[in-house]
């Protein structure tokens, strides 16, 4: 029943649309065109199009600010070393440096020869002695006192032997202990052995004694004065090349020698008659015929030709042709 209901209205909209329709008139002519009408709603977005061609290029932009610096590139390898370049001026002298520490003692040398046996002379009141008091080297000196009373000699001999003109230098140490002074006398020329023009005292003297017949015995003795030292307790060198001296016309400053002969000696307290100025250099004396003549010794002298009212004074280390003589350890 209810399938034959469903039918029918079907039916009766067909018959209802086909009344409606009729049959189609000739086409009638076009009308007016009307107003327009309102704006329709936007429409929606169409698809991207494709990109455009690329512009011509705008003006060049106001340069930037100083970036920050970039971090430090790796080392790069080391170059080939530079030619070198010229010597630059010297630089000034630096200031003087601290004294030094003292170096440790260095080790004992080989012993010098031995001195040879010697036996101390003096006269008069003079004083010859060994002394431990002081020394220039080793433990042990000579001193030699005079007190000014004639004839007052001190000696300290060292035998030698060979002749005259064997002797190429002489030397000794002296320490003046205490002495007369003497005033320095310009018009004389005697200066002190140590070039000081000033009052000074006598220092020792050096008394070649000779042989010249070859008996063994001394008959003829070469003096070497030595006029003067102004210093007065400290060890000092006596030396032909350093120029203890007599001068011979008031001038030159050569080391003469006076010849004394056995006459001489025994007319020593009659001025009048002695010929003590005889004088000479050692190489003039050389050349004589003291030349061959035997050295018996080599004597370091205070007093006698020179008297003085108080000379002390101490010996060491004897030099002949370079060999030193130590006189005690």
């Amino acid at each position: 029943m209810k399938r034959f209901l469903i039918v029918t209205s079907i039916l009766l909209v067909l018959i209802l649309a086909l009344s409606m329709v009729g049959c189609t008139g000739k086409t009638g002519a076009t009308g007016a065109t009307g107003p327009e009408g309102p704006e329709g709603p936007q429409g929606i977005q169409g698809a991207e199009g494709e990109q455009g061609a690329t512009g011509p290029a705008g003006p060049a932009g106001v340069k930037g600010a100083k970036g920050d610096q970039g971090a430090t590139g790796p080392a790069g390898e080391k170059g080939e070393q530079g030619i070198q370049g010229e010597q630059g001026p010297a630089g000034a002298s630096g200031a003087k440096g601290a004294t030094g520490s003292k170096g440790a003692t260095g080790a004992t040398g080989p012993p010098g020869p031995a001195a040879p046996f010697i036996s101390l002379e003096t006269a008069g009141d003079a004083i010859a002695k060994w002394s431990a008091d002081t020394a220039h080297s080793g433990s042990y000196s000579v001193f030699l006192s005079v007190q000014g009373g004639l004839p007052s000699e001190a000696k300290l001999p060292i035998p030698y032997g060979d002749t005259l003109s064997s002797i190429n230098s002489l030397s000794f140490w002296t320490n003046i202990k205490m002495a007369t002074e003497h005033p320095y006398l310009p018009e004389s020329g005697q200066w002190w052995a140590d070039g000081v023009a000033k009052e000074g005292y006598l220092a020792p003297y050096i008394v070649l004694e000779l042989d010249k017949d070859g008996d063994g015995g001394a008959d003829d003795w070469l003096v070497l004065f030595s006029y003067g030292e102004s210093r007065l307790n400290q060890w000092v060198e006596r030396s032909l090349a350093e120029g203890f001296h007599t001068s011979k016309d008031g001038l030159t400053e050569q080391s003469y020698w006076h010849s004394v002969t056995s006459s001489d000696l025994a007319n020593w307290e009659k001025p009048s008659t002695v010929t003590i100025l005889k004088l000479g250099t050692l190489a003039d004396w050389k050349g004589t015929e003291l030349g061959s003549a035997r050295v018996l010794k080599v004597k370091i002298d205070i007093g006698y030709w020179t008297s003085e009212p108080l000379l002390e004074v101490y010996v060491d280390d004897i030099g002949i042709n370079g060999v030193i003589y130590k006189l005690g350890d």
